[in-house]
């Protein structure tokens, strides 16, 4: 998930600048989630308003990894929180690897996981 700093309920509050830095963020994650976790594609979703289906008021993009054949919905499972942890850092070591695929600023400070 991709969330700027600054409170912005929908998309078409943010200045260019900034739809472009979240956008440059979401590819940096999709990146990490192929070449980390070997995801064999990415969803990216933002929704806005409440006719979108839009439940948090607060920005926001979900980067989705899927892994074999295409599906409508991906498959959800209970994970526990070593396992998140391991994920958490195979991510995190992809997008830190060099400055060529850090995280635009502010996003390349505070990563948690």
């Amino acid at each position: 998930m991709v969330i700027p700093k600054r409170h912005y309920v929908h998309i078409w509050e943010l200045p260019d600048n900034e739809v472009a830095r979240l956008f440059v963020a979401a590819r940096r994650i999709a990146e990490a989630l192929r070449e980390a976790l070997g995801a064999s594609g990415v969803r990216i979703v933002q929704l806005n308003g409440r006719a979108a289906g839009q439940e948090v008021f607060h920005l926001h993009i979900h980067v989705i990894p899927y892994y074999g054949k295409a599906k409508e919905t991906p498959e959800r499972r209970t994970t526990q929180k070593a396992e998140l942890d391991i994920i958490a850092e195979r991510i995190r070591k992809f997008l830190y690897r060099d400055s060529a695929h850090s995280l635009p600023e502010p996003w390349n400070t505070g990563f948690r996981s």
